[in-house]
């Protein structure tokens, strides 16, 4: 079971784009592919950003001298962390637009977890 974060927009009114469902935890796409993760959730300043500033720091760790081994070890490390930020800068961008958090919820995926907030005790959706 997973812990996932209810975002609603209050003064929206297209449910399909006012409501969104955020897993707490580590990412593993962002992991693994931070920037086509960043660009898939709408985050452009964000995927630019980490590109140019991953980028600077391996130019940076080169221009130390730093053995291939070191490097990528730097290069887990910096991918490590994007995993761990990612879901948290995705939080940050909804809340810049307008987002706010209704529910946390623990389910099997995403779409239980917004079920389960939505329908209430007595089996009635709310």
């Amino acid at each position: 079971m997973r812990v996932f974060s209810i975002y609603l927009r209050r003064h929206g009114l297209d449910y399909d784009k006012d409501i969104a469902v955020v897993k707490e935890g580590f990412s593993w796409p962002g992991f693994l592919l931070f920037t086509l993760w960043a660009l898939s959730k709408g985050m452009w300043r964000t995927a630019l950003i980490v590109l140019i500033a991953e980028t600077g720091i391996l130019y940076g760790v080169n221009a130390l001298g730093v053995a291939e081994n070191n490097l990528g070890l730097i290069m887990f490390m910096l991918s490590w962390a994007k995993g761990l930020f990612a879901n948290d800068l995705y939080r940050m961008k909804l809340e810049c637009q307008g987002f706010e958090i209704e529910n946390v919820a623990v389910a099997k995926n995403g779409d239980d977890a917004l079920l389960s907030v939505l329908v209430d005790n007595k089996g009635t959706v709310s």
